[in-house]
C-alpha cells in the first residue's frame, strides 16, 4: 500500500494548495487544479493510504473544502484509506474515515 502524508498547513491558499497536492499526491500533468479534478483523481487511487495532518489549520475557507474532498473520497473509494490525525491536548487521536 502506498502511503502519503498531507499537511493541511499547505492548504491555505487555493493556487499553492493545488500545486502542493499535485506534487504530494503525484497527480497527472493534466490535473485541473480544482475541487472536481481533485475528486476525480482521488477516485482513481488504488491501494493508497492518506494520512492528513493538522486539519485544525483549515477550519474554514478553501482549505476546508479540500479537506472535505479528501474525506469524501475516502468514503467513496474502497481502495483509498484516509486517516485524519487530530491533536487534542498534548495527545494524538486518529480518526479513520475509510478502511481498505
Amino acid at each position: 500500500m502506498r502511503e502519503i502524508t498531507i499537511d493541511c498547513r499547505h492548504l491555505q491558499e487555493r493556487t499553492a494548495a493545488h500545486m502542493y497536492l499535485q506534487e504530494t499526491l503525484d497527480l497527472p500533468p493534466y490535473y485541473g487544479k480544482n475541487l472536481d479534478a481533485l475528486a476525480d483523481c482521488l477516485s482513481e487511487f488504488h491501494e493508497v493510504r492518506l494520512t492528513v495532518l493538522h486539519p485544525e489549520a483549515v477550519p474554514t475557507g478553501y482549505g476546508h473544502k479540500i479537506l472535505q474532498v479528501l474525506m469524501e473520497a475516502g468514503e467513496e473509494n474502497p481502495n483509498l484509506q484516509v486517516d485524519v490525525v487530530l491533536e487534542l491536548a498534548d495527545t494524538k487521536e486518529t480518526e479513520t474515515t475509510t478502511e481498505s
